[in-house]
């Protein structure tokens, strides 16, 4: 491989963790302000642990483009001056994805409390079955010593 291919390539991983690491604080951002319960629980370490390793791809990267434009600037092999076209549709997509992103978070939180919801309803619903005795003799008060002992 080429230093300019190699370059190119260290390049567009450097930019995936970026675009990763943005992508994770938005993530982070939004269920940490708004109280979304899509992770179970270690939801910081998680987000430390997965920061910490974009970071590491980031930076071999970074190593990489910097030996591998050292190496092309060294041999002069490819005349550099033309620039390449810029292109909007990459940040017209990051944009768009965003809302999309946030919107997913509060889908997921939705499904995840219907359904923590339900669980709670059956569990309720299991202990009216098991216990109905127990629950009718609480249900029927009366203020009497005898209902005391009972319900004790």
């Amino acid at each position: 491989m080429n230093a300019k291919k190699m370059a190119d390539l260290s390049g567009r991983v450097g930019f995936a963790a970026v675009l990763a690491l943005v992508y994770w604080v938005i993530i982070f951002i939004t269920t940490q302000v708004f109280g979304l319960k899509l992770f179970k629980e270690h939801v910081t370490e998680l987000f430390v642990y997965s920061v910490i390793g974009i970071l590491a791809v980031m930076f071999g990267a970074l190593s990489i483009n910097i030996m591998a434009n050292l190496t092309r600037v060294a041999e002069k092999i490819n005349n550099d001056g033309e620039a390449a076209p810029e292109r909007k549709t990459g940040t017209l997509v990051f944009v768009l994805s965003v809302p999309l992103v946030a919107l997913g978070l509060f889908l997921g939180n939705h499904i995840s409390t219907q359904r923590i919801a339900q669980d709670l309803k059956k569990s309720a619903g299991d202990i009216i079955t098991t216990r109905r005795a127990e629950l009718d003799t609480l249900i029927a008060y009366a203020l009497t010593r005898e209902w005391l002992t009972n319900a004790a």
